[in-house]
């Protein structure tokens, strides 16, 4: 979702069907918003099955960009029979 002062807010949703295991599939767990001084910054998680990475970004009227990523645990990938 994007927003700008002023303007109606721009929604961007996609959807994908996948199979109970979800294979390839990923999504964000939001945690929260910090501001800093004048400064905005996201905290959220990005995972999958096999995955998971922590995030801090900052955004900006320029974009958003990451500040910080760390991995958090990876499982292997195992061939579907």
């Amino acid at each position: 979702m994007t927003e700008v002062a002023g303007k109606k807010p721009i929604t961007t949703l996609t959807a994908r069907v996948t199979y109970c295991d979800r294979d390839q599939a990923s999504f964000m767990q939001p945690f929260g918003r910090v501001r800093v001084g004048k400064d905005s910054y996201w905290i959220y998680q990005m995972s999958s099955w096999r995955d998971e990475v922590y995030s801090v970004s900052r955004v900006s009227q320029d974009g958003v960009r990451p500040v910080v990523a760390v991995s958090g645990g990876s499982c292997p990938r195992e061939p579907r029979h």
